[in-house]
């Protein structure tokens, strides 16, 4: 599913079954996109592109979203995988 998107020249995130333009976005609604990144597999977001954005704010915005979604998304694993580490030590601690 997408995401997060370029449709008429304006950068969109979904949000409650809609999609909203990005300059619209608050933290939760960052938060959330997060969650999605970590839980969803099939989690799609158009590339940033400058000239699909002639609007300069949702430039900025969608190029620092889109960025540290893909951040996330690539560090998915490493970042399931110190959890999981951090839990272990503890429940192994108290064994």
């Amino acid at each position: 599913m997408i995401y997060l998107k370029i449709e008429n020249n304006l950068g969109k995130f979904y949000k409650d079954g809609t999609f909203l333009t990005i300059d619209k976005m608050a933290n939760v609604d960052l938060w959330n996109l997060a969650n999605e990144a970590m839980n969803d597999n099939d989690f799609q977001m158009d590339a940033y592109d400058e000239a699909k954005l002639p609007n300069k704010a949702h430039q900025i915005i969608y190029k620092h979203v889109f960025d540290l979604l893909t951040s996330l998304i690539t560090r998915k694993e490493q970042y399931k995988n110190e959890c999981e580490m951090l839990y272990k030590t503890a429940y192994d601690s108290y064994k």
